[in-house]
């Protein structure tokens, strides 16, 4: 009878040592999926706030007076201004 206690002590001590191993595993995908979540999510939300302006000025200047300057850096300024509206409104 004595051989069976022991059996059965040295039993439920590997089954707590396992158990406490299956524990630390989990605990260490947990950490990783949470990783993960909170990666996915950044990248979702990045998705939709950052977003490139790109302004084609791609013709020839040909302007030697300020006025000419001026009336460039003006409609720089209106396309500008409109790429952001659109990009503010989802448009892309």
């Amino acid at each position: 009878m004595v051989m069976e206690t022991d059996a059965i002590t040295n039993n439920t001590a590997e089954t707590a040592a396992n158990t406490a191993k299956t524990s630390d595993s989990l605990d260490i995908t947990n950490q990783q999926l949470k990783y993960i979540k909170d990666y996915a999510e950044q990248r979702a939300i990045n998705r939709f706030t950052t977003a490139k302006i790109s302004v084609d000025m791609s013709n020839v200047i040909n302007g030697s007076s300020k006025a000419d300057m001026e009336g460039i850096v003006t409609h720089l300024k209106t396309r500008l201004e409109e790429e952001m509206s659109a990009v503010a409104e989802g448009v892309h």
